[in-house]
Order: C-alpha cells, then structure tokens, then sequence
C-alpha cells in the first residue's frame, strides 16, 4: 500500500470490477475518457484478465486513509523499464461526493512517488483532453509541465479537440518536492 495524508494506493483486485466499471460508466467521468464506450462488469473482468498478464500496467484503487472506501482509480500504463519512463492515466474520484477536494492530485503525487522511488522511473506522462481542465490542473499541481499540444486529437461532442501532453522527469519532481518549482 502507498499511504498519503488523506487516501492511500492499493492494488486494483478482482472484487474491484463492479464498482471500476460503475465509476467508469458515470458519464461526468466517461466524457473525459478517450474511449467513452460504456462497460459491462464482465467486459470489465476481461479487461481486469488481459491487465493481470502485462506487466507493463499498475493499477490501483484509491482508499480512503481512514475508511478504507474506495474513492478512485490511478495506474501506470506503457512501463517501459528499460527507457525508464510510463504513461499515467485512468485517474478517476469515483465518489462525487469527493470531487474538488484535491484528491486527483493527491492520487497523481503518490504514483509519482512510487514510479521514481520504487520503480526507478527517469518520466511519467499523461495525456488529457484540454477542456478537463480538473486534470489538468491536478498534474500541473503536482509538477508536470506541459509539453504538447496534440491540436484537434479527439473527436467528442459532435467536434475535434485539443489534447494535451503533460510530463515531468525525476528531476522535475525532485524540485518539486524540495519546494523549487
């Protein structure tokens, strides 16, 4: 387990699968998504099936730190470990009653923590469509910069649209945590 101040990382588990699969069909959520297809739980379980033989995904369930509730997703995707970098995405704050209480960033600086401490990762990145602007602003919190503008990227809402590319390396991060970005 990865321990924050409020929530806590743990590996994603099989009886996890309804309720991912119930946060990910919310469509406040699923509009953010890149593949925006509704899931069932047993298109979920073969998801979940794939995931467990590719060692190149890490995901967790965010925990509250007091309760233990599940409140949301995080992983890392495309680990590379011999270029020393991965992909994280699939942040989600399940429980609405959790949004804008900076949970999303706490999410983000506890995997950040993990993939260049444990993992020895050299860079994280993520993609986000620009007008998610919760997003957005979580990673820029958490010392990710943006380094790309993928212009009209994603087609949703009836028109393509911008996606950004955020980054941060481990030096990045290691200013960032010695409070000089």
């Amino acid at each position: 387990m990865i321990s924050g101040n409020r929530i806590a990382l743990r590996c994603l588990e099989a009886n996890d699968l309804a309720l991912t699969a119930q946060w990910r069909n919310q469509s406040e959520i699923r509009r953010y998504f890149f593949d925006k297809s509704l899931i069932s739980v047993s298109g979920q379980a073969n998801w979940y099936e794939a995931y467990l033989r590719d060692p190149s995904r890490q995901i967790f369930v965010a925990v509250d730190g007091t309760s233990a509730e599940p409140v949301g997703m995080i992983g890392l995707y495309q680990i590379n470990y011999r270029d020393r970098h991965a992909e994280i995405g699939s942040t989600i704050i399940g429980d609405r009653s959790r949004w804008g209480q900076g949970l999303g960033a706490e999410m983000i600086g506890l995997l950040a923590e993990y993939a260049f401490r444990d993992l020895n990762l050299h860079r994280l990145y993520a993609y986000a469509v620009q007008h998610n602007q919760a997003s957005v602003r979580a990673k820029l919190k958490c010392g990710f910069r943006q380094e790309g503008l993928l212009r009209e990227a994603h087609y949703a809402d009836g028109r393509f649209q911008d996606v950004l590319l955020l980054a941060m390396t481990r030096g990045d991060w290691e200013k960032f945590k010695a409070g000089l970005l």
